[in-house]
């Protein structure tokens, strides 16, 4: 089953910039006036950058959605040629980026199954096939198939990068550690991927320089997004949310509408109670596709006094989540929602199964503390504020 997008009824504000201070004394009305046309002047740049950025953003989406509708016609007409197939699969999964559309991912998949008999070389297939694998938490085929990509002793960087995720999902620490070593130095995968074992320094740094490469080959608007928004997380979890907040208002004016800068934004006003900020930037990226969002923004609902829209969210959670088949995606987000709510029976075996399915840091960390909530009658979800360190 796919779970449809759907649009947040929630509207969201936006700010303006502060309005300049009169001045108390009539001796200094001229002075002001200079003032304010300076900063007006100097503010004319920044505002048409901004603007430029959300224009320049719009066309990439704009081409993206175009180049779609013109290779589905292609491939439709010629479904034996896997350069174009290849090609289609890959906007499908750079458009989920944006409009967070499941649908879009298992046509990418069928797309990249369709094509692996048809290249002449399979193992670029196979690399795509695990990253969306994984984008499904389908880890244990998506561990396969990263297996196989990266089998050769002169696996490229790309194959071995996926092989580190699928195999860290799955709790296989030592084969993840074990293909990282084999990755090249310096390149953007292994940057990317020593952020989680360096100290954050050192972390900082590898992915500054990446960043940068990626800024001088010309990358596209939402690539560079993200990778601002890596270094935004790392500045975040070292202790250093202004330095967060700077690098996530540099992604969200290269790309307005990035949902990961949205999402780090939103959890990091949500950890320091900006509750009317985190509202607003939640609400602009609430989707089926991400149904823990709509808990998160219950919370930040009932923080600022809004019972019923919260209890709203929570119901439109459990509209998404229940469904059997979804649990490998949902499973530990409602295991903790369940043990809030006093619910330890479904709730310690919801966790049972998700270790059984991947025994991971992120799912053992997960069940400890539904474990612990159940045993001392307390929220996994108190004390646990979304993007907190």
């Amino acid at each position: 089953m796919t779970v449809p997008l759907r649009d947040s009824s929630l509207t969201s504000q936006h700010r303006t910039g502060g309005d300049l201070m009169p001045r108390r004394s009539s001796n200094l009305i001229l002075g002001a006036v200079a003032i304010a046309t300076a900063l007006l002047a100097l503010s004319l740049p920044a505002a048409m950058d901004a603007r430029r950025a959300e224009r320049e953003a719009a066309l990439e989406i704009a081409v993206r959605t175009a180049d779609i509708g013109l290779l589905e016609e292609r491939v439709a007409a010629d479904p034996d040629n896997w350069l174009l197939a290849d090609h289609l699969a890959g906007l499908y999964a750079a458009r989920f980026r944006t409009h967070a559309d499941p649908t879009d991912i298992t046509r990418a998949e069928r797309l990249v199954r369709r094509s692996l008999p048809l290249r002449p070389d399979p193992t670029p297939g196979w690399v795509r096939l695990s990253s969306l694998l994984l984008t499904q938490h389908r880890f244990r085929e998506a561990y396969e198939a990263a297996r196989i990509a990266s089998a050769s002793p002169a696996a490229r960087d790309d194959a071995l990068a996926v092989f580190v995720d699928a195999a860290r999902a799955i709790g296989d620490d030592a084969a993840a550690d074990s293909a990282f070593a084999r990755m090249t130095p310096g390149t953007f995968a292994y940057a990317v991927r020593s952020a989680g074992t360096r100290p954050p320094e050192d972390a900082l740094q590898q992915v500054e320089q990446a960043c940068a490469r990626l800024e001088e080959r010309g990358s596209t608007r939402d690539l560079r997004a993200w990778c601002m928004t890596r270094l935004a997380d790392i500045e975040i979890r070292r202790g250093r949310p202004e330095a967060g907040r700077e690098w996530l208002d540099r992604a969200l004016k290269t790309f307005p509408d990035d949902r990961g800068a949205l999402e780090v934004a939103a959890d990091l006003a949500h950890a320091e109670g900006r509750w009317e900020d985190a509202r607003r930037l939640y609400a602009r990226i609430l989707s089926d596709a991400h149904p823990d969002l709509y808990l998160r923004l219950a919370e930040v609902s009932r923080e600022l006094g809004r019972a019923s829209e919260a209890e709203a969210l929570e119901g439109r959670f459990l509209d998404i989540v229940r469904d059997p088949s979804l649990e490998p995606l949902f499973g530990l987000e409602l295991a903790r929602y369940l043990a809030a709510n006093g619910d330890c029976a479904r709730a310690l075996a919801i966790a049972e199964r998700e270790l059984s399915r991947r025994h991971s840091a992120e799912a053992v960390s997960g069940v400890a503390d539904i474990r612990a909530s159940c045993a001392t009658h307390d929220s996994p979800l108190r004390g646990r504020r979304a993007g907190s360190p």
